[in-house]
């Protein structure tokens, strides 16, 4: 299907025939002065240059055969016709750089045409897929070097071959009737689309391999193009992926149950706990109440012992429940205030915050926003009572701010407080972690879990920022979009 050229290098043998032609036609013209003898053989030598591979050997030919006319019309004999010489040797002449005009521009035209034809030719080789030009009848007419790659045949192979060659046995029948049909509508489309395809290589073996169709028209009839990509790798890569997905779904579905089934065993521990634990603590304060001053001081001190320990557990059953409930009780989310949220946080804490002092400023408008109300008070009100229980020794200042993103509101609580050391600002949102000993502040370190969980169930996150001896900021965000959440009642620990 390329152009061929119509010359070769055979300058070393086509020039000095030339050159010697030339030479005869000068003694046989020399011998009829009116020139009419040396015209045409002239030209014919000129045409014959369009063999040779460089233009300036068609221009040497012109010049030598003008040379030859010239020096045969001086050397020849006339008689009384003289004129009619110079006009045949002067047309003679004309029509020989005519004849080089020519030559030499379809040389160039050539020119032009085989180096396109190299580029293309280099582009179709050099092509990172297969390409495989067929005719109508599905026969192969030309493939480039990565077709002979993928499937492990040479190009002679190939050629003259059927297209189904390239296709499992199973596929055969069914891709000879879908050619068919795509030269009934023939347009660029991806091939099979929907349906996985494979190439069949000369040692049997198959491939995965992804097509795309084009087509052509010239001379010499319709043609099909096939370009092939082997997307072996792409596949593994997307086996393993469905595989890992696949796994991560279940380990999801399983962590799930298993929380589900901790927040329930955490309710149901709690709150069971809570009858034999009230039991013990009542009998404990009973005896302290009617025995303290009939046993000796060591007694009392045990009995005090147990009377604390009862209550410090009770607290702690207390907690551990309420952190249960973030999922197990949750509520539906509706549309709130959450500058009325604030308030009822503040409104709980009120002797808190006239014992302590405390100022609690509001520095920007609330929003409003679809949340669980009443696990939005405690989130407030853990962090309003953390910030006014860790102060300094200056009056506590609290400041509350919010300050709207893209997809969520972001809400920060800032003291002037103690701050929380460095080294202890990764683990004070882990459950029972407590960063003091009792003696200085009492609770039993599951509050920040509990604002953790609140925020999470709410598509959000919680961070701090702390400098010791300066204060902490809280910051946390609230989704926008919580309103579709139809499956606020399920349990959420872990999402």
């Amino acid at each position: 299907m390329a152009i061929k050229s119509g010359y070769q290098n055979k300058d070393h043998i086509l020039l000095p025939a030339i050159i010697a032609a030339c030479v005869a036609i000068f003694i046989v013209d020399i011998q009829f002065p009116l020139g009419v003898a040396g015209g045409i053989p002239y030209e014919i030598f000129v045409l014959a240059t369009y063999w040779t591979k460089r233009k300036r050997y068609t221009v040497g030919a012109g010049a030598l055969a003008s040379l030859l006319i010239v020096i045969g019309f001086i050397l020849s004999e006339f008689s009384g016709y003289i004129f009619m010489a110079i006009a045949n040797r002067t047309m003679t002449v004309i029509v020989i750089w005519i004849s080089v005009w020519f030559v030499n521009n379809y040389k160039a035209s050539l020119e032009q045409v085989q180096k396109s034809e190299k580029r293309i030719s280099a582009l179709f080789e050099a092509a990172t897929e297969g390409i495989i030009i067929s005719d109508v009848n599905g026969k192969i007419v030309m493939v480039n070097e990565k077709t002979e790659e993928l499937f492990g045949y040479s190009r002679e192979e190939l050629v003259g071959k059927r297209i189904e060659a390239l296709v499992p046995q199973r596929h055969a029948s069914h891709h000879e009737k879908y050619r068919r049909q795509y030269f009934e509508n023939p347009e660029p489309r991806p091939m099979g689309q929907g349906r996985d395809l494979f190439g069949l290589k000369k040692n049997g073996e198959e491939f995965p391999v992804e097509i795309s169709l084009n087509y052509f028209e010239n001379d010499e009839g319709k043609f099909f193009i096939s370009y092939v990509v082997d997307i072996t790798q792409r596949k593994s890569a997307e086996n393993q992926l469905l595989k890992a997905h696949r796994e991560l779904k279940q380990k999801a579905i399983e962590l799930k149950q298993s929380n589900e089934e901790l927040e329930q065993f955490a309710y149901v521990a709690s709150h069971d706990l809570q009858e034999p634990l009230r039991m013990v603590a009542s009998y404990t304060e009973l005896l302290a109440r009617r025995y303290r001053d009939k046993l000796d001081e060591d007694a009392n001190d045990f009995i005090g012992y147990a009377v604390d320990g009862a209550r410090r557990m009770q607290k702690l059953l207390n907690d551990l429940l309420q952190f249960s409930r973030v999922g197990t009780r949750a509520k539906p989310f509706k549309p709130v205030d959450i500058q009325e949220v604030v308030g009822h946080a503040i409104q709980n804490l009120d002797y808190f915050i006239n014992e302590n002092n405390a100022e609690i400023i509001i520095n920007s408008d609330l929003p409003r926003l679809s949340v669980d109300q009443t696990q939005l008070t405690q989130l407030f009100q853990n962090l309003l009572h953390n910030a006014i229980k860790f102060r300094g020794e200056t009056r506590p200042h609290i400041q509350v701010n919010a300050e709207e993103q893209e997809n969520h509101w972001r809400f920060s609580v800032a003291d002037n407080g103690v701050g929380i050391p460095e080294q202890y600002q990764e683990r004070i949102f882990v459950i029972f972690q407590r960063l003091y000993n009792r003696d200085e502040y009492e609770g039993s370190g599951i509050g920040l879990a509990i604002c953790k969980k609140i925020v999470e169930r709410h598509d959000g996150s919680i961070w701090m920022e702390s400098i010791p001896g300066k204060g902490t900021t809280f910051y946390f965000t609230i989704s926008k979009s919580l309103e579709s959440k139809e499956n606020s009642l399920e349990p959420l620990i872990g999402n």
